[in-house]
């Protein structure tokens, strides 16, 4: 009986030492599970910002696309446009030389015209100074 006596006064001993390091084991367990799990709400959050971040990427590019395409059609008006001015000033062109040559014509025209007046004048006054000269005579 003594040996019994001698094992229950010393198995409460054993049992508090293996309690402290059971507690001891619990809060490290305790203590990693909350840093666990305070990482995967980090990398819950983290997961989420770059869940954001592909979505505003994503609506940057179409934008940046449809901006690219906006160019490129308005590049091409342009090129149209630069083209239809070209035309349009190669028929001004035209049409100024043309302008000039029937101006040349014209004033071409209205000189003969005017010198064969004045030829006629010219003949009318020698006539005249001519029936003059009879008359005085």
């Amino acid at each position: 009986m003594a040996f019994n006596l001698a094992k229950s006064v010393c198995l409460p001993k054993d049992m508090e030492h293996h309690n402290k390091q059971l507690n001891t084991e619990l809060k490290a367990i305790r203590s990693s599970t909350k840093s666990m799990i305070l990482a995967i709400q980090k990398n819950n959050i983290a997961h989420k910002k770059v869940l954001e971040l592909r979505k505003t990427t994503r609506q940057a590019m179409a934008d940046a696309e449809a901006k690219i395409a906006e160019l490129e059609q308005a590049k091409k008006q342009i090129a149209e446009l630069q083209s239809e001015n070209g035309r349009l000033t190669g028929l001004v062109s035209s049409v100024e030389a043309e302008k000039q040559k029937i101006a040349a014509t014209v004033k071409d025209k209205y000189l003969r015209e005017l010198a064969k007046l004045e030829g006629k004048k010219k003949a009318e006054i020698a006539e005249l100074e001519k029936k003059l000269e009879a008359a005085e005579s």
